[in-house]
């Protein structure tokens, strides 16, 4: 069987989802052949899924006539989905080849701009969320039931592996830890000031981010 993920890229959090089910999916199914395709340049090192024996390539969205081939070869295609303008585009302006598609929805999709449209998710075969909770957005409440046949759910996350072991440390007071991209583009605008009104003594908020929480 041959898989194709479509992605913009593998930065971040979806990079770190996606790596660690391709770790174990390659273990179970050594048969099925993984392809993956991002629209830009890829954010992290490619050679984590080199190592476990992926097919990755960059910049793919500038060479549109060998991503539509690799579709057409597919037994399935498998779309990394959130609001991305090159994933908008060649949903949109592509005329993709006869495919099982499926959505993988990397985002809650509860508030503009990352909601679920109809013609969304007509577009797929399947449509997966990676948590419950978008069952909850408006969008897919008033889903005809068609539509709503499409939709599963797969949990998604990181794997909790590298947390074994961890061993609490005394300390004073009450410690609340952030982790992930800290600027606007993804932090609520109000997020001191909601900081700011917790009633509990001796509260720390721990940020652990990179560059940009120095522009924040």
């Amino acid at each position: 069987m041959k898989i194709i993920h479509i992605t913009p890229h593998l930065g971040g959090g979806i990079g770190t989802v996606v790596l660690n089910w391709l770790k174990r999916e390659c273990q179970e199914n050594p048969d099925v052949q993984h392809t993956i395709a991002c629209l830009e340049q890829n954010k992290n090192s490619m050679q984590e899924f080199l190592d476990i024996g992926m097919q990755i390539y960059d910049n793919m969205y500038m060479n549109q006539p060998a991503l539509l081939g690799w579709i057409a070869e597919s037994d399935i295609v498998l779309m990394h989905w959130w609001n991305h303008p090159t994933l908008f585009d060649i949903m949109v302006n592509l005329k993709l080849p006869p495919c099982r598609l499926i959505l993988w929805n990397h985002v809650s999709a509860l508030h503009p701009p990352y909601i679920h449209s109809n013609k969304l998710i007509e577009f797929s075969d399947r449509f997966i969320f990676t948590s419950p909770v978008s069952y909850e957005a408006d969008e897919i409440k008033n889903l005809p039931e068609h539509l709503k046949e499409k939709l599963g759910v797969i949990w998604s996350s990181c794997g909790t592996e590298i947390f074994e072991g961890f061993v609490k440390k005394d300390h004073k007071g009450f410690n609340v830890g952030i982790t992930g991209t800290v600027d606007y583009g993804k932090l609520h605008p109000d997020y001191v000031t909601m900081c700011a009104g917790v009633k509990i003594p001796d509260v720390h908020f721990i940020v652990c981010s990179g560059d940009s929480q120095e522009r924040v």
